[in-house]
């Protein structure tokens, strides 16, 4: 949760730094970035070359649940994000 806050803190000051061409600054907020950048899609288009498969959907669910893929091997994806 941290780490979502400073990615923000740094959205913000980046946003905020860049004027637009007519120079009027609009205030950012947590809530306009989450407009600004959206959430996860209702519906995912698979790539014509690459279509979802019932085996990639279970590698993905285990690797979600897999410290392995950190830094240190001890936190899964899952530690933070709820599925």
């Amino acid at each position: 949760m941290q780490l979502k806050k400073v990615a923000y803190l740094f959205l913000i000051i980046t946003v905020t730094s860049c004027a637009p061409d007519d120079g009027v600054l609009v205030p950012v907020t947590i809530e306009r970035l989450d407009e600004l950048i959206g959430t996860i899609p209702d519906v995912v288009i698979d790539p014509v070359n690459n279509p979802t498969t019932a085996e990639k959907i279970e590698l993905g669910r285990k690797l979600f649940w897999d410290p392995v893929l950190s830094g240190n091997f001890d936190v899964a994806c899952a530690s933070c994000h709820h599925p």
